[in-house]
């Protein structure tokens, strides 16, 4: 079995025989220093390489034995094998489909005979689209004598969700159309489209059925984080290079404590799969700057109105009155803040204005906030009348 020029560890690390060699040099190095030549074609050099030829091959299908073995170093094919042995495969990817409408330019007065072979394209993803024909349903389609159009059913050639696409996008052909020219236009989205389960998606699924549970995924890194006294809420997304985690404190800004505390508790070799690294961000915040017009029999309640809005957006007690507070990704509604501020004695309406940018405030049904973004209430006004 032949051996590829570099591989890459479980854990990340590049190797090749260069790479090996350069080890075993800067080893030497550090223990003695007799022999100082090492550059390309002196004897101690091709010595080393010949050395790390035998090296890298240990290495290499010690790697392979590593990904066979162990769940946890798993990848590609070597994931599916165990998969198999759990009798848990791997979710497939499927197609987009939906519906086209075929139409003629004019009626015949016989049938037109729609070619089964016809593909259908997509011009802005170059995506191809077949009639899709059931064990029901073999029979050509067909634009029937005096009419001027027909629906059929089409599939994606390709799995995935590039396959996906809003209504009115598969307007061509794959080949162009000569005889009684057809136009071609899917009326409605043609959905359904999923793409393949990822590595790291399907190793999380096969690690949480052999624990019987849902370890390594969000929900149990979410639930870890919850568990830190002064994390409000978390948010975790699957990346490339890490798994990225935000982390919303009972305190804005969060304290840096916390997300230091929340990244050891996470790399804890116990509580993560191995192989996952983390990165621990604060969330965005979103400066909310409100105006209250209200109306009250006394002024007093000022202190009373600005304590329920507060702990409205951060959580806690105010006079009784308990709130959980915005998570990440919530929606501010304005019927919130009145329901909140009417239950203040001595308040009969409140109306609740937003600070835009040009400094002016104006009414508002709700501020919408991403998945990594709390709204933070950055100031408040209120004018009594």
């Amino acid at each position: 079995m032949a051996t590829p020029d570099y591989f890459y560890t479980p854990i990340g690390n590049k190797v090749n025989r260069a790479s090996i060699v350069n080890d075993m040099i800067i080893n030497y190095q550090n223990t003695t220093s007799k022999i100082t030549d090492f550059t390309d074609g002196s004897e101690i050099r091709n010595l080393l390489e010949s050395t790390a030829l035998t090296f890298y091959k240990i290495e290499y299908y010690r790697n392979i034995l590593y990904r066979e073995g162990f769940l946890v170093y798993a990848k590609g094919g070597y994931l599916d094998l165990h998969g198999l042995a759990n009798q848990l495969q791997r979710k497939i990817g499927t197609p987009a489909s939906g519906f086209v409408t075929l139409t003629l330019e004019s009626a015949l007065t016989q049938d037109y005979i729609i070619d089964d072979n016809i593909l259908f394209v997509n011009p802005e993803t170059n995506m191809e689209y077949s009639i899709f024909f059931t064990i029901d349903n073999i029979d050509s389609y067909s634009i029937p004598a005096g009419e001027l159009e027909v629906t059929v059913p089409v599939v994606c050639t390709v799995g995935g969700k590039i396959g996906n696409c809003d209504k009115n996008k598969v307007i061509g052909f794959k080949e162009e159309q000569t005889t009684n020219p057809l136009t071609v236009t899917n009326v409605e989205p043609l959905t359904g489209g999923t793409d393949p389960e990822s590595d790291t998606d399907y190793r999380a699924r096969l690690l949480a059925n052999e624990r019987g549970g849902n370890f390594g995924s969000k929900g149990w890194y979410n639930a870890l984080l919850q568990d830190i006294d002064g994390v409000h809420d978390s948010y975790i997304t699957f990346a490339e290079d890490a798994i990225r985690v935000y982390v919303n404190g009972d305190n804005k800004p969060i304290d840096t404590g916390l997300l230091t505390e929340a990244l050891e508790i996470l790399n804890n070799t116990g509580n993560h799969v191995l192989g996952h690294s983390f990165k621990v961000y604060e969330p965005d915040y979103n400066l909310i700057n409100l105006r209250l017009t209200v109306n009250s029999e006394d002024t007093l309640v000022n202190d009373l109105i600005r304590d329920r809005v507060q702990k409205l957006f951060d959580g806690g007690d105010s006079q009784g009155m308990e709130f959980e507070g915005y998570n990440m990704g919530d929606t501010v509604n304005e019927n919130e803040i009145i329901n909140a501020v009417i239950s203040v004695d001595g308040v009969s309406s409140v109306i609740p204005e937003l600070l835009k940018s040009d400094g002016s405030y104006n009414r508002f049904s709700k501020i919408v906030n991403q998945e990594n973004e709390v709204p933070f209430l950055n100031s408040l006004e209120i004018v009594f009348r």
